[in-house]
């Protein structure tokens, strides 16, 4: 288990556990998205996620494809479904990172799923499969269900949320903080723009700075002085080399 929650962190989970009773995703956010991933000034690869409602549940579908250039690639593929409560969630996911210098090449698969308050997890990583089964307490997120529902918990409003969030190569999930501020106009791309800015920390060892417009649709996944950031475009600006 995790460590135990301070009194702040309950609140702000329990902020959280209130929106998953009744949490529902705009429509206006449901469809295809495209973004352009940056190393630096340089453009490495794209980002594609799709999200529908089918009988009550939503389902996604997510591929990243980052080319660093010598051969060296990362390319992720997840899809999966989950209750608008995240009491139902099923994941499959896949990674493969290849890297000729190091003559390395990893490749990650798993599922998982959560219900009935159980985890089931099967996880291959480069030919070692694992299975497990762990109780987990209500709220806890598989991790790719966390970034579809992050939209809700930014039109909670301003204040501090915590997720409980599970990895399907993890035994334990981990506590994530989301510090939501209220609509602010800053400068982004040379003009201003009305957004909100989010910030999430796990731990002391990952941050992460979130801007979304007003309509809650992600416009950029880092913050201006970050070397990594992921930014909405279209489909062809996302494609081209």
């Amino acid at each position: 288990m995790p460590s135990e929650l301070s009194v702040e962190e309950r609140g702000a989970e329990s902020r959280v556990l209130g929106l998953l009773k009744e949490a529902r995703i705009d429509a206006g956010l449901l469809g295809e998205r495209w973004f352009t991933i940056h190393l630096g000034g340089r453009k490495v690869g794209h980002m594609r996620l799709k999200l529908s409602e089918a009988k009550g549940n939503y389902e996604f579908e997510s591929e990243v494809r980052s080319d660093f250039g010598e051969g060296s690639t990362d390319t992720t593929r997840s899809r999966g479904t989950f209750s608008p409560d995240g009491r139902m969630q099923k994941i499959e996911a896949e990674e493969a990172k290849v890297n000729p210098k190091a003559k390395q090449t990893w490749i990650f698969k798993a599922t998982a799923s959560i219900d009935g308050g159980k985890a089931r997890i099967s996880r291959d990583v480069n030919g070692v499969p694992e299975e497990r089964t762990i109780p987990v307490e209500a709220g806890v997120l598989l991790n790719d269900v966390v970034e579809c529902l992050r939209p809700v918990i930014v039109g909670a409003g301003k204040g501090l949320y915590l997720f409980k969030v599970l990895s399907p190569y993890s035994d334990e999930w981990t506590p994530e903080t989301v510090e939501v501020s209220g609509l602010e106009n800053i400068e982004l791309y040379g003009k201003p723009t009305d957004c909100y800015i989010v910030q999430t920390s796990i731990g002391v060892r990952r941050k992460t700075t979130y801007t979304y417009l007003p309509d809650r649709s992600l416009l950029r996944v880092g913050g201006p002085k970050d070397m990594f950031s992921v930014r909405a475009s279209s489909k062809d600006e996302a494609l081209k080399p």
